[in-house]
């Protein structure tokens, strides 16, 4: 496409608006560069059958920190429709489980300052971190 200026005048202006397109070109894949990016560790773990019944699927990270104390972090994909409060539930119920079956008797979950954290919402997932301590 060509704009055809004979007065010398116009010439700025062209130059105005290509610079300005240029910048918001800029500005453009800057953003989505930014928005690409991933901020929490990329969950290991696939949970084999998590994602039935038209709910998204959970992964977790499990690392033992000692002393038999275990950090668990659990990312849920939303399913179609589903609402916060249900992906919720479905973090704590696996939180729940997983530490159920980890520990070989009682757990307890280290209530800290950053325990009642909201769930991270990232694009089309759920994050939340669980520290617990298995109990003799």
């Amino acid at each position: 496409m060509s704009l055809d200026l004979s007065k010398g005048s116009h010439s700025g202006l062209q130059n105005l608006v290509i610079e300005l397109i240029k910048k918001i070109s800029f500005l453009l894949a800057a953003l989505l560069t930014m928005s690409a990016c991933a901020y929490t560790q990329p969950a290991r773990n696939h949970v084999a059958g998590s994602d039935v019944g038209g709910t998204g699927d959970v992964k977790y990270t499990h690392e033992k920190l000692g002393n038999e104390k275990h950090m668990l972090t659990v990312t849920a994909a939303p399913g179609m429709m589903e609402t916060e409060s249900s992906i919720a539930q479905r973090v704590h119920v696996f939180a729940n489980k997983f530490a159920a079956s980890t520990c070989s008797r009682a757990f307890e979950f280290i209530h800290d300052p950053n325990f009642e954290q909201d769930m991270s919402k990232g694009f089309m997932k759920r994050t939340k971190t669980y520290v617990f301590l298995c109990r003799p």
